[in-house]
């Protein structure tokens, strides 16, 4: 005969004080979840609106969700510059670009309760600007890409100046404070790298603000015998010495021309050893 299993324990039982308690923990869940969705609701994302797009040498703002304008960009000599043959550096679109922080109050990013590796990433006062809040659309669907170090290591080699570039590190932007950087980037795409669109739409953004309008810029190259469409930004070519030079001269803080000291050390570093 098969063996009687028998089951010695005690049924599972729930007082009626327990069982109240965790009715009332549910409904508290319940009611904090349903509080939740209206905060929500009355306070939703802020929808894009679209770009400001506008000219070389032209003030346009960075509009926040509240109607209120961040910082307002101007951006100035575009060109596509070319690098002697020598250096082995391909052709980059370059342009000055320059930022300038109002008084408006910063705001506090929508995930609030950020890890506190992150903490220092969003100072509480500053709007912050770094490369990845700079995008451009293409017709190939390309993606933005700075010049490496290495055209900063060339330019410091070979001609007598310092720059001040996009992309060294993030910029921080304090109440009523400006700044100037050059910018110099290609684009890459899923068929082709390191090349330059014949049109493409460059963008900017801050972070530390909900920016519901950003300024941009349309700019065409090679696009002869094509009519650009209005407000398109025709670039013309140059040489790297050409465009720096200019920009020495209209007093761009972006080129530091180098000392003589400067200067020797650059040579003493590049001589061969």
């Amino acid at each position: 005969m098969a063996d009687r299993i028998r089951y010695t324990g005690t049924p599972l039982m729930i007082s009626h004080a327990r069982l109240n308690l965790l009715v009332r923990i549910a409904l508290a869940l319940v009611g904090f979840g349903a509080l939740a969705l209206l905060v929500v609701a009355a306070r939703p994302w802020p929808r894009y609106q679209g770009s400001i797009v506008g000219a070389a040498e032209t003030a346009l703002p960075m509009i926040d969700d509240r109607g209120q304008v961040n910082a307002v960009l101007t951006m100035s000599h575009p060109a596509v510059v070319s690098f002697p043959t020598d250096w082995k550096l391909p052709d980059q679109i370059c342009m000055v670009v320059h930022i300038q922080r109002g008084e408006t109050p910063t705001t506090l990013p929508f995930d609030e309760y950020l890890p506190q590796p992150r903490w220092d990433d969003r100072p509480e006062s500053a709007l912050v600007f770094a490369p990845k809040d700079i995008t451009i659309h293409t017709e190939d669907n390309a993606y933005f890409a700075l010049a490496d170090p290495f055209y900063e290591s060339a330019i410091e080699s070979n001609l007598p100046y310092r720059v001040q570039w996009v992309g060294n590190e993030p910029i921080l932007l304090y109440i009523n404070q400006a700044v100037d950087r050059l910018l110099c980037y290609h684009a890459n795409g899923v068929n082709r790298s390191n090349y330059l669109p014949f049109t493409h739409l460059i963008r900017f953004r801050v972070e530390n603000a909900h920016i519901v309008h950003d300024p941009a810029f349309l700019l065409a190259y090679n696009l002869d015998p094509v009519t650009p469409v209005p407000d398109t930004i025709v670039l013309t070519k140059v040489s790297i010495e050409s465009y720096l030079a200019d920009l020495v001269q209209s007093g761009s803080p972006v080129v530091l021309p180098m000392s003589a000291a400067q200067r020797a050390q650059r040579e003493t570093e590049s001589a061969p050893r």
